[in-house]
């Protein structure tokens, strides 16, 4: 939190100073264990010792011009070096921050945690000693007059203390956090309490609390409830189990005050959320996002490499947290993606939206096409670009029949040395199904154990078994033009290779990775005009 956010959190606050107390640590007696009631300041002046926080069997190293904030709820206890007297001056104080402010009336509620919590690295010592100084002096029990001054002491040393920058969360409690949040993931639809979780990290409740805010951005309470929603919205949106069995599986044992918490949440029933065409959505997957702006919808954010003028937002951030912070901002209604990281995507992000999952090899690109499409409400142009597309490719297959015939084709990616042949997917969907050209023998046999275009996509090869393959045309796709040049001029040494029919007859085609890797409508359109182009120019 910066400088100017510690000065909002601040303003039109209320403190109130409950005790100032300088305490002496000796070898002898230590400072005995006990929880904090309200916030502390605590500052060393004296000595060097150790401090105990929350139970945690790693004391903290104390020594002279040592500062701590720490929140109500925090359990202490501290010892002295056997050398040397430890003193430690504490500031106990509550905070109430304004919740209402009218010419008429303003009204407070108490603060419960605090902008910053444990070791402050003092930027500015002389000044916080002396605002020390000028806490702890006179008497004990305040007046009216010196309350109000010690007040304005206090305000102005936390705002010096808070220019710092916040102390990070220790690796061990950074574990701590990670497995409350794994045990909310894994089992969000049973009895879950905040003293359940804060006892599995070893913590009080309000420090875990505090602790969990400022990794997540929300409380433990409000996490599991996303948690909950989210998974009740995916179930609505992909299944069609009845509303009594879906609030069952996200942990409600009763269907109408689901239904009733559902609707405060969301601001409508489970029943009318089913029926809601979704717009605000995030895409996670290059082919999804094509598919999107096939149909006309433009997702407000992406998670892919390339930038396509068409997205309102894309979002390149690689660093989970940080793409995890941008959603918190731009609160989507949904996340799309595909299914082999579906649980990546709702381990970082299940809170913020609903994560739905298009199988990605268990349909072929029309399948695909419908499933978004009836997420979005676009079923009608999903139709219309299924059929636009059968008619152009139904045209286009008398131009290409009539220059090569019957003549066979094949398909091999050329990446990182290995050789792949394709089937109907991918770079295979416009040759293979759109032309109906005919793939290799083996090629076709695998094709034929599932449904066009799923499941199957490509099989390994070699230049020694492409023998295995042979085709009278043959596309290879590269990703740089010195890789391909490269590696044919290796090949071109193997009997294996000189002997296919399509580099006998000269009819080895170069293509391009980013045209022809994209499974998607859009991009589906673009390699077909280039396939027909460059089969019919072989008259």
């Amino acid at each position: 939190m910066d400088e100017g956010k510690h000065h909002i959190f601040l303003h039109k606050s209320l403190l109130q100073i409950k005790q100032i107390e300088c305490i002496a640590v000796d070898a002898t007696s230590g400072w005995e264990r006990h929880e904090l009631a309200s916030h502390t300041l605590l500052f060393v002046t004296e000595g060097h010792g150790k401090l105990y926080m929350n139970d945690e069997l790693q004391p903290i190293d104390l020594s002279r011009k040592s500062v701590y904030l720490l929140p109500a709820g925090f359990v202490l206890a501290a010892e002295s070096d056997p050398t040397q007297c430890l003193s430690l001056c504490r500031i106990a104080f509550d905070m109430f921050r304004v919740t209402e402010w009218t010419e008429l009336r303003r009204v407070y509620e108490k603060e419960l945690t605090l902008p910053e919590h444990g070791e402050i690295r003092v930027k500015q010592y002389q000044r916080v000693r002396h605002l020390i100084q000028l806490l702890t002096r006179g008497r004990a029990s305040l007046n009216e007059m010196e309350d109000s001054r010690k007040q304005l002491y206090l305000h102005e040393l936390l705002c010096v203390l808070l220019d710092n920058k916040a102390a990070p969360i220790s690796e061990r409690t950074e574990k701590s956090l990670e497995g409350t949040i794994q045990y909310m993931q894994q089992t969000y639809h049973t009895d879950i309490t905040l003293g359940k979780l804060a006892d599995m990290a070893g913590m009080h409740p309000s420090y875990y609390s505090q602790l969990f805010k400022q990794k997540m951005k929300k409380s433990p309470i409000e996490y599991l409830t996303d948690l909950r929603m989210n998974q009740a919205k995916e179930h609505l949106l992909v299944s069609r189990e009845k509303i009594r069995d879906i609030a069952r599986d996200v942990g409600y044992k009763d269907e109408f005050y689901f239904s009733r918490r559902f609707k405060v949440y969301n601001g409508i029933a489970p029943t009318v959320y089913i029926k809601k065409h979704h717009s605000n959505i995030v895409s996670l997957s290059h082919p999804y996002t094509d598919h999107l702006l096939t149909l006309g919808v433009k997702p407000f954010a992406t998670h892919i490499d390339k930038e396509s003028p068409s997205m309102t937002k894309p979002v390149y951030d690689r660093v989970w947290e940080d793409f995890r912070q941008t959603l918190l901002k731009q609160k989507p209604d949904l996340i799309l993606c595909k299914d082999h990281i579906s649980l990546q995507m709702r381990k970082y992000i299940g809170d913020i939206a609903p994560v739905v999952t298009i199988p990605w090899t268990r349909l072929d690109l029309f399948g695909h096409l419908h499933e978004i499409a009836r997420l979005v409400g676009k079923e009608q142009a999903a139709r219309e670009w299924i059929e636009r597309h059968e008619q152009r490719a139904e045209r286009e297959q008398k131009k290409v029949k009539a220059v090569i015939g019957d003549g066979t084709v094949g398909l091999l990616t050329l990446v990182d040395n290995k050789v792949k042949l394709y089937g109907a997917r991918n770079i295979g969907h416009v040759f293979y199904r759109s032309l109906q050209l005919t793939p290799p023998d083996r090629i076709q046999k695998e094709m034929d154990k599932h449904m066009p275009g799923t499941v199957f996509n490509w099989t390994s090869a070699t230049t020694k078994n492409l023998s295995d393959y042979e085709t009278d045309h043959l596309f290879i796709v590269v990703k740089t033009e010195g890789e391909a040049k490269s590696r044919l001029k290796e090949w071109q040494a193997s009997e294996s290779w000189n002997q296919h029919p399509a580099v006998k007859h000269n009819r080895v085609y170069v293509l391009d990775w980013d045209k022809w890797m994209v499974y998607a409508p859009r991009s589906i359109d673009q390699q077909l005009d280039e396939a027909v182009t460059l089969l019919t120019a072989l008259r």
